[in-house]
């Protein structure tokens, strides 16, 4: 399994809970930019969320989501004491 697993995301809108459900699915908004076609962001979830359940807490939340692509995976972040 995937420790971590990135999303290209392109939303028509974004919602604040959308930030929201991505915590609660321990996820990250990595990078977001504005584009011509709304907001496009970097997403990072653990490797155990499916793509219809990050898609149907992102919709839930009122995110207008409209492309979401899996471009790569990567372990976790340690921390070094």
């Amino acid at each position: 399994m995937r420790d971590v697993v990135l999303y290209a995301a392109q939303f028509e809108r974004w919602h604040k809970g959308a930030n929201e459900a991505l915590i609660q699915l321990g996820g990250e908004v990595v990078a977001s930019a504005a584009d011509t076609h709304g907001l496009s962001e970097l997403i990072a979830v653990p490797g155990s969320v499916e793509p219809a359940a990050l898609k149907a807490a992102l919709t839930k939340a009122g995110a207008s989501l409209a492309q979401l692509a899996e471009i790569g995976s990567h372990a976790e972040r340690f921390r070094v004491k």
